[in-house]
């Protein structure tokens, strides 16, 4: 576990306090800053597991840091059995698997070997923007 993560499961831990701490204002900017710092992470790790995939970055604006949700949506209704990599990508962007209905199982008999290779290493480090 990284330093940064660490510090951020101890702030988490203190504002769950109760009665909450003294410092509790403080303890919440340090908190707001950290999750910053771990967003802008993730988002990085995110476009830059994005690379292994070209064709899925015109589904995003990494400028703006955003997904182009009406556009992935209509891709996955367009092409459902082609679309199980961008349905992953939009779990991972999103944070659930609910959006996008992304089947695990379903995925993995659809994807090709080196999509394969992309959700590998990601569940070897799983992270969320």
């Amino acid at each position: 576990m990284s330093a940064l993560t660490q510090q951020y499961n101890a702030l988490s831990n203190q504002l769950k306090q109760y009665p909450a701490p003294d410092n509790f204002h403080e303890l919440w900017a340090q908190f707001l800053e950290l999750k910053t710092v771990f967003n802008q992470e993730a988002e990085a790790r995110f476009f830059k597991m994005l690379e292994a995939a070209p064709e899925l970055e015109k589904f995003w604006d990494k400028k703006e840091s955003m997904a182009k949700v009406r556009s992935i949506q209509a891709e996955i209704k367009r092409n459902p059995d082609e679309s199980a990599l961008l349905t992953f990508f939009g779990s991972v962007w999103f944070g659930n698997s609910d959006m996008f209905r992304f089947d695990f199982m379903h995925a993995m008999k659809q994807m090709k070997e080196h999509e394969i290779k992309i959700v590998r290493r990601w569940m070897a480090s799983p992270f969320w923007p």
